[in-house]
């Protein structure tokens, strides 16, 4: 399995779970894994454009790990991002 930082989901149709200590890149319907990434090398997520689902433990997983969430639109514009709260400066000094 590749070593992925930086997760960038950008095509429709897809949604985005959690499995075990990995996130999954998975199609609506047909439920085909497109990817998965693994939580301990994950330093951001990018959702880019419509039509992508996250799950609610895809949110906490990556609050807890301190991996920022970034929604921007199909021009690239950001429109949200999402932080840990508690976590800004222990997991620089933990990934260090």
């Amino acid at each position: 399995m590749a070593i992925i930082k930086h997760l960038i989901v950008d095509e429709f149709g897809t949604h985005v779970g959690k499995h075990s200590e990995r996130l999954q890149v998975t199609r609506i319907g047909s439920g085909e894994k497109l990817l998965e990434a693994p939580l301990l090398h994950l330093e951001t997520v990018l959702i880019s454009g419509r039509g992508i689902s996250l799950s609610a433990d895809v949110v906490e997983a990556c609050a807890e790990r301190g991996i920022p969430l970034h929604f921007v639109d199909g021009r690239g514009n950001l429109s949200a991002s999402l932080y840990s709260a508690g976590l800004t400066g222990t997991v620089q000094t933990r990934r260090a």
